[in-house]
């Protein structure tokens, strides 16, 4: 087929068709789509890394400072899972609160790059458009993330005993 249109474009000094893979400007066009899925992949998943390294470290600080109050509430009887349960909520609020500028900021971001994209490649449509399920997934892992955090910072405290958690 390539050689036939080579042909039929021979008398208007066309020299040599050639295929979408041998053109500069489809490779460059493939390189930076593999590019940002490879971006895409890679840096949600060193952010959630550092959130839940953030969120184990700041929480661990808090138990650490509340540490006398959760062994008298054990003492009191209150459970594990009460006193857990509490600093869940406080970890639910930021992982909303960060949920929600999340998807706004990467909204708006995503529109920008669209729009950016469509620029310099001319595309005549190209729309930005974020799918629920990929709003619930990324809920979803951020949720596990600081949901995990949060366990391994309040684990160590709330198995201790009552008396052992009172001393300092």
């Amino acid at each position: 087929a390539l050689g036939g249109l080579s042909r039929l474009l021979a008398p208007y000094g066309g020299r040599d068709a050639r295929g979408r893979e041998d053109q500069a400007s489809h490779a460059m066009l493939d390189n930076e789509i593999k590019e940002q899925r490879v971006m895409g992949t890679l840096l949600p998943a060193i952010f959630l890394a550092v959130a839940a390294f953030l969120l184990h470290v700041v929480l661990s600080r808090l138990v650490a400072t509340q540490r006398e109050q959760i062994a008298a509430l054990k003492a009191l009887g209150y459970a594990n899972a009460a006193i857990a349960a509490h600093y869940l909520k406080l970890v639910s609020v930021i992982v909303v609160v960060g949920l929600a500028l999340g998807v706004a900021l990467g909204n708006w971001l995503g529109t920008m790059l669209t729009g950016l994209y469509a620029e310099f490649f001319f595309f005549p449509v190209f729309e930005h458009r974020i799918a629920p399920w990929l709003i619930l997934v990324g809920a979803g892992v951020t949720g596990t993330t600081a949901l995990l955090g949060t366990l391994s910072a309040i684990g160590a405290t709330v198995r201790l005993a009552p008396a052992e958690a009172m001393r300092p």
